[in-house]
């Protein structure tokens, strides 16, 4: 009997007609093999695929990654407060800071 054979008996319901019906066409008892085993297979297969969906969610609680601020565009004012130039981050972007009761909501 082929490996092939063999792993396609374990798959087959325990019916004992089923089961003595097969025998007769493969030539082997099908009572050798042993059924309870692939049952048990699937365990390990499921926690080993749960621990790889777990992991990243583990790592971001344990060691979350670095937010850093963005850097401010420097400003230049004059006497009064007043904005006389401002300059670009290093990025190349222009970020100022600005409080929430500045910002016009519409």
């Amino acid at each position: 009997m082929t490996n092939k054979a063999r792993h396609f008996l374990l798959l087959i319901p325990a019916r004992p007609r089923v089961r003595r019906a097969l025998s007769r066409i493969v030539g082997t008892s099908i009572q050798l093999l042993r059924k309870p085993v692939v049952r048990k297979a699937w365990a390990p297969a499921v926690i080993g695929i749960g621990g790889l969906l777990l992991l990243p969610t583990f790592l971001d609680a344990v060691a979350p990654p670095p937010i850093d601020k963005p850097a401010i565009s420097p400003l230049v004012l004059d006497r009064e407060g007043k904005w006389l130039h401002a300059f670009t981050t290093p990025e190349g972007r222009w970020r100022f800071n600005a409080d929430l009761d500045d910002i016009d909501p519409v």
